[in-house]
């Protein structure tokens, strides 16, 4: 889970695989946390990712 401190997308299946519970479990904490304005959901519900709010990633120029 220390992914998202360094600003690295996490997925649904990832989070749930990695703490042991069902996509349920994790679809609802993270509902939980992007209410609290703690994360926000980056690019569409499908195919997008969950960030920690006011983290970017670095972009190469």
């Amino acid at each position: 889970m220390d992914q998202w401190g360094k600003g690295r997308p996490l997925k649904v299946r990832a989070i749930a695989e990695e703490l042991g519970v069902c996509e349920r479990t994790v679809k609802r904490e993270l509902g939980a946390l992007r209410r609290a304005g703690v994360i926000e959901v980056v690019g569409p519900s499908r195919t997008g990712h969950y960030q920690l709010r006011g983290c970017q990633r670095a972009r190469s120029v």
